[in-house]
């Protein structure tokens, strides 16, 4: 057997990763994996155009039609892209030792793979379906920041923290971090009840840290790319605000898409009614997200669902065999809508939406070993250490080509 040496880190990887790492990104998030995805996005920026009003001028009058001859409005975002990174070093001595051992020189390369891939499948799930601050959980409103023990409002988000991370605070988005961008170390995370402890008071390490904060990795704040929650708030926009450089007040949904906020009813009441609201807004959603929690309330509706798989799709707009995603199917005034479980959805909050309507837009792959700026490997040897350094990660931004398709909901028990 032929020996495999650092010096074919490529090929490992490639042997590891068949597939390329972008097919063990995807599987983490149903909304991440199904959504369509574009690899050209190459120069500064790349334009949106949203159709936002048709231009009216119809009459029964040719008259009157002819002098109001309609002029259709458009808008056009302009994007740009944002990134994510995980970043692995390995020691080389190590990497040496294992050279005439292709097993271990494999496992060595696998293991710091496996973990960025894990890293990035977190964030990227968190990012995602977040508003671009990059927020990952917020504290409560009864939280004492003057212990070093403190709770999150939503349980499930959990799975956006980790034990040793880093992280800052801030009150609302577009405000300033707190105490100046000053940094708490998590030191465990009960994820049964929420409580999260820090390895010292929160003030005594982020003086201004204050309960109802909402909490955000180190060097992420408004630095990721834009979430679903960004490009469908909850929030009408107002006049003067400005998404990649357009002012989304005067069109409403058109450019925000529609909203709601449910305080009673069962959760299939009201899906079924958000559904019927997004078609009479002149939406087209096809699918909806919830988070896990929820989506169990709903199965345990009925015992007579229809139900539905859906592949993922990659970046080379083929369908992933290999990554499944099985969906309830609620029957709505224009055909079916596929119902998703989505960890990193909020709990009582949804998405409805139209898949087609939006795009994943990267340059080249979003997931990937970064060689670029490396040695022909992919690698690059560290300055003041005996080892090599592994860039994991991308380039990449959201779009929401049609704003109208989306429709974000929150339902009885949110706070």
């Amino acid at each position: 057997m032929a020996v495999i040496s650092h010096a074919t880190l490529a090929q490992v990887f490639k042997i590891l990763q068949p597939n390329g790492f972008e097919s063990s990104v995807l599987d983490v998030s149903p909304m991440l994996g199904l959504m369509p995805k574009f690899t050209g996005f190459y120069g500064e920026s790349k334009q949106l155009d949203w159709l936002v009003d048709r231009g009216g001028g119809v009459s029964a009058s040719f008259a009157v039609a002819q002098a109001q001859a309609g002029v259709p409005a458009h808008r056009k975002p302009t994007l740009t892209r944002a990134r994510l990174y995980a970043v692995r070093q390995i020691n080389n001595e190590d990497l040496e030792a294992s050279e005439n051992n292709e097993g271990a020189l494999v496992r060595l390369l696998s293991h710091a793979q496996e973990t960025a891939t894990d890293e990035l499948r977190s964030r990227a799930g968190s990012v995602l379906w977040g508003d671009g601050s990059g927020a990952v959980a917020r504290l409560t409103a009864t939280a004492n920041t003057a212990t070093d023990t403190t709770a999150i409002r939503d349980l499930t988000q959990v799975v956006n923290l980790r034990v040793g991370g880093r992280y800052q605070f801030f009150d609302a988005v577009g405000n300033a971090l707190r105490s100046a961008g000053a940094v708490s170390t998590i030191e465990s995370i009960n994820e049964h009840t929420g409580a999260i402890t820090w390895t010292t008071n929160l003030t005594a390490s982020v003086a201004a840290a204050a309960a109802s904060d909402y909490i955000v990795p180190g060097g992420d704040y408004q630095a990721v790319p834009q979430g679903i929650f960004g490009w469908n708030p909850m929030t009408v926009a107002t006049t003067g605000d400005n998404w990649f450089g357009v002012d989304r007040y005067p069109y409403g949904n058109a450019m925000v898409g529609g909203r709601v906020t449910y305080t009673t009813g069962s959760i299939d009441e009201n899906l079924k009614k958000a559904i019927v609201t997004n078609v009479r807004q002149g939406g087209k959603a096809d699918s909806l997200f919830l988070n896990p929690e929820d989506w169990g309330r709903l199965e345990r509706q009925s015992t007579n669902w229809q139900r539905i798989t859906k592949n993922a799709i990659g970046s080379n707009g083929k369908e992933i065999a290999s990554i499944g995603f099985s969906g309830l199917v609620l029957q709505g005034p224009n055909g079916p809508v596929n119902v998703y479980s989505d960890p990193f959805c909020p709990q009582y909050e949804f998405e409805l939406t139209k898949m087609s309507s939006w795009e994943l837009q990267s340059l080249k792959e979003a997931f990937r070993l970064i060689r670029e700026g490396m040695n022909g490997q992919g690698s690059h040897p560290l300055a003041t250490a005996d080892g090599i350094e592994l860039r994991f990660g991308g380039y990449w931004q959201t779009a929401l080509k049609k704003p109208r398709d989306s429709f974000h909901g929150r339902l009885p028990g949110y706070s």
